[in-house]
């Protein structure tokens, strides 16, 4: 059996108060990930708010 490598990005960031703001931080951390080859990408509990 072949072995399969899976990498996985963690994403921690500092929340404001305007959920908004919030989603467009976390896709560009996201989008970060991906570029460093991450294929599953995780963020924190209730990263829309603080």
């Amino acid at each position: 059996m072949d072995k399969k490598t899976n990498k996985i990005g963690l994403l921690q960031m500092a929340c404001g108060p305007e959920p908004e703001k919030n989603r467009v931080r976390a896709e560009a951390g996201i989008r970060e990930c991906a570029e460093k080859g991450a294929q599953l990408v995780c963020l924190q509990e209730l990263f829309t708010t603080q």
